[in-house]
């Protein structure tokens, strides 16, 4: 792979952006940067601290890979001082909105008028001290033409520089202790005049060295090699997804008729199951779930060439995915919808968004499962949904828990669905159905002699205060879905609510104050953190636990009241029993105890996710 690499200016990115040697992919999304994105980068280039590597894309001079547009903001407000494309071009893949945002600072890009956001002018405030956050200010245009902004003299007089007047940072440079720059010929005073003038020389000369690396793909390169890329940008500004990508084949592809973006926002307003795992920052997640059913097909040939087959969810397969398959889903939207929602209620337990969900390409699988036994299996072959789900639940906690998803699930998951539906046909109407497939699920996935964890083993995980990844959020889903209800208040706990005091999240029912204020009373306690292991964990409310704040559990049950005997089972899910809830009352009960034996009772419940029943 050919990269020409380079080290342009400021001036130089601003002219090769408004000449049309450099031009954006129409796959990308729109400008989408805040006002306060625009100064933190702006901000970033005074203070001379690196901002990303920018990655460009040489195209040929005969035909372009994909269609491209100038620089823009609202409105179609274009960057260009000509309408004439140069004879050679280089699409902008990463750095969209950093270039945008030096169009709008120093280049004047502005919408049509004022009642669009970026109609007023950048500064720089040579009042504030270098190391302040305020050295950028952004003006609108009611405001400068009050103050009479629109002229470089007022501006210099007030120490306020327009960095769209960047040509004239020069002069600025050499004229700044000279009266006759100034309105009426006033000099500002002596030292503050000083001030000035050695913070606008940094800044000259910042600006005028400033470089931004680029890195320039061959023209060589095809659209599905810059696929794979995208997977591996990870600068300063807005990332280009694969979504992006898909969205224009799509919709170029179909002569307008699919729009994408419409498509799965819709489907996000639409459908309940379905919204959770339509993540704006992961939109490409939803062409994989497309690309998965796709694959579960008798045969997923490549739209591009037909003796090749699509093979996993990477990138380059996800552009391989026919425009007429993303016409099939959308016609079975619903049935998506569905298999979603029993992913939900028999694989994991209960709702959850695409980011706590514990290995969420596991739904691809569970989908092209889903797809395959309604629409290509022969009669003979079609398993039940039943019998899927109890399987497919096995297989999903023993990947957790054993961590077997962590390297290359990628490259696993065609492997995967093809062994899942071998042990569903295989053993369909089998008297020793169980057996058969616990058996199959250890001898196929559980590969270099591991094993499914003990019971020992997931007490060992659930007394340990350092947990993370995917065994953290599906130890929290598993807690989540068993205690329903606020142990306090008793009420139920939505964790989809915006209201501040009813957030839940996991709290500590020994809490962290009061584990640090008796570290001298129990050995368990000088170890750091140890509060945070999860059988020290529960559900409540934020307000719930504003309440319980730093006091034991025997002052809590006592101050609020709490009793098993009339709320016995809202405790036993809680797993507090009688003899835990009796003991937490002691005062002088060592938290070591009542951890350990907590560990146990949920360790005992979170083993059986792992077997087929």
């Amino acid at each position: 792979m050919t990269l020409n690499l380079g080290q342009p200016t400021i001036e130089k990115i601003l002219e090769y952006s408004e000449s049309l040697n450099w031009q954006v992919p129409k796959f990308q999304r729109d400008f989408v940067w805040t006002q306060s994105q625009v100064k933190d980068l702006l901000t970033s280039i005074f203070n001379n601290r690196p901002i990303g590597l920018i990655t460009l894309w040489e195209q040929p001079q005969s035909k372009a890979h994909t269609d491209f547009e100038p620089i823009k903001i609202e409105k179609d407000s274009f960057f260009k001082n000509t309408d004439k494309n140069p004879a050679k071009i280089s699409l902008i893949l990463d750095g969209k909105q950093r270039i945008t945002a030096l169009a709008i600072a120093f280049g004047k890009l502005r919408p049509p008028d004022r009642r669009y956001n970026f109609h007023g002018d950048w500064f720089l405030d040579l009042n504030e001290s270098e190391d302040s956050d305020e050295i950028i200010v952004y003006k609108k245009g009611t405001e400068i033409d009050a103050k009479g902004w629109d002229s470089l003299a007022n501006c210099v007089r007030d120490g306020l520089i327009p960095l769209h007047r960047y040509e004239d940072f020069p002069e600025i440079n050499q004229k700044i202790y000279v009266a006759d720059f100034y309105p009426n010929g006033t000099l500002p005073e002596k030292t503050e005049l000083e001030k000035r003038a050695k913070r606008f020389s940094k800044y000259f000369i910042i600006f005028t060295t400033f470089q931004i690396p680029t890195v320039d793909l061959s023209e060589s390169i095809d659209m599905k090699t810059v696929c794979e890329i995208f997977n591996y940008l990870n600068t300063t500004g807005t990332r280009i997804s694969t979504f992006d990508l898909i969205h224009t084949l799509v919709y170029k592809n179909t002569d307008g008729t699919f729009n994408l973006r419409e498509k799965v926002q819709a489907y996000s307003d639409d459908y309940y199951s379905l919204k959770f795992f339509i993540d704006d920052d992961r939109r490409d997640f939803f062409c994989q779930m497309v690309t998965g059913c796709y694959l579960s097909t008798p045969s997923p040939v490549c739209k591009s060439k037909i003796t090749d087959k699509v093979t996993s969810i990477k990138g380059g397969d996800l552009l391989e995915t026919p425009e007429s398959f993303y016409v099939t889903i959308d016609q079975n939207i619903s049935k998506i919808d569905g298999y979603c929602a029993q992913f939900f209620s028999d694989i994991i337990g209960s709702e959850y968004y695409l980011k706590d969900v514990p290995y969420p390409t596991s739904l691809i699988i569970y989908l092209s499962l889903r797809w395959q036994q309604e629409h290509h299996l022969s009669p003979e072959q079609k398993y039940s949904i039943t019998d899927l789900n109890r399987l497919f639940k096995a297989f999903y906690w023993r990947n957790i828990l054993t961590q077997r998803y962590d390297q290359g699930f990628l490259t696993q998951l065609s492997a995967d669905i093809k062994k899942l539906k071998e042990i569903l046909i295989t053993n369909k109407g089998s008297p020793n159905w169980i057996e058969q497939c616990n058996s199959e699920l250890h001898t196929h996935f559980m590969k270099n002699n591991s094993q499914i964890l003990t019971k020992e083993n997931i007490e060992e995980i659930l007394l340990n205060h350092e947990i993370y990844g995917a065994i953290r959020q599906a130890l929290s889903i598993f807690i989540y879905n068993t205690i329903k209800n606020d142990i306090i208040n008793k009420t139920y706990l939505d964790r989809f609510t915006q209201e501040k005091t009813q957030k839940v999240e996991l709290h500590h029912f020994y809490p962290q104050d009061w584990c640090k204020n008796n570290r001298g009373s129990y050995d368990i306690l000088t170890k750091e953190k140890v509060y945070n292991c999860f059988a020290n964990l529960i559900p409540m409310t934020a307000d719930s636990n504003k309440k319980w704040k730093a006091k034991s559990p025997a002052t809590a049950i006592k101050e609020f009241g709490l009793s098993t005997t009339e709320n016995k089972d809202l405790f036993l899910k809680a797993y507090i029993p009688e003899e835990i809830f009796n003991q937490l009352l002691q005062s002088d009960t060592d938290p070591k105890e009542l951890w350990n034996k907590r560990a146990k009772l949920l360790a005992e419940k979170i083993f059986e996710l792992q077997l087929v029943k």
